[in-house]
C-alpha cells in the first residue's frame, strides 16, 4: 500500500483510540520515535531498506516504532512475530485450554493459515512442549515456548 501509508498507520495506531487495533498498540503503550512524526525523518531511517508489499514490524512487541526495533517483514513474518493472547487461557504460543475437557490443545499455525492439532494435555507444559517439538521436528520459523 505505499511508504507513506505506512508510516500513516503506525502513526494512526499508536496515537488515536479510533483506530481498529488501538488496544494492541497506543492502547497498551506502543508509541513511535518523535523523530518519525515528521515523514522526512521516517524516510531517511527506514526508507533505504523498504521493498512493496513489506509491512513494518518491531523487533521486540513491546518496544516502541524506532530505526533501532523496526524491520520490514513479510505478511507471514507478522504472523510469527505476534505476542501471545492474554485471553486463550494459557500462557504459552500455541497452547489453549479446552474448559469443557479440562484439557490443554497445542496447536502450530503456519504457511499463513494452516494449522495442526498436536493433541490434549493434562497440563500447559506439556501441551507446550508438544508444540516447540512440532516446530524443530519441522524447522518452521514459529517462536519457541522454552529456549
Amino acid at each position: 500500500c505505499g511508504f507513506y501509508a505506512v508510516w500513516a498507520a503506525l502513526k494512526y495506531r499508536c496515537s488515536s483510540p479510533r483506530a481498529c487495533y488501538w488496544e494492541d498498540f497506543g492502547g497498551r503503550g506502543i508509541t513511535y520515535t518523535p523523530e518519525w512524526e515528521l515523514f522526512e525523518n521516517f524516510y531517511a531511517d527506514m526508507g533505504p531498506t523498504y521493498q512493496e508489499g513489506l509491512s513494518i514490524g518491531r523487533i521486540d512487541n513491546d518496544g516502541p516504532y524506532c530505526k533501532e526495533n523496526c524491520k520490514w517483514e513479510t505478511q507471514l513474518d507478522q504472523i510469527f512475530n505476534r505476542r501471545v493472547s492474554k485471553n486463550k487461557l494459557s500462557k504459552y504460543r500455541g497452547v489453549t485450554l479446552d474448559k469443557r475437557a479440562g484439557k490443554y490443545v497445542a496447536r502450530v499455525t503456519f504457511s499463513g493459515r494452516k494449522v495442526k492439532y498436536l493433541g490434549a494435555f493434562l497440563s500447559e507444559n506439556e501441551a507446550a512442549e508438544a508444540y516447540d517439538k512440532y516446530v524443530l521436528d519441522n524447522n518452521l520459523p514459529n517462536k519457541l515456548n522454552f529456549s
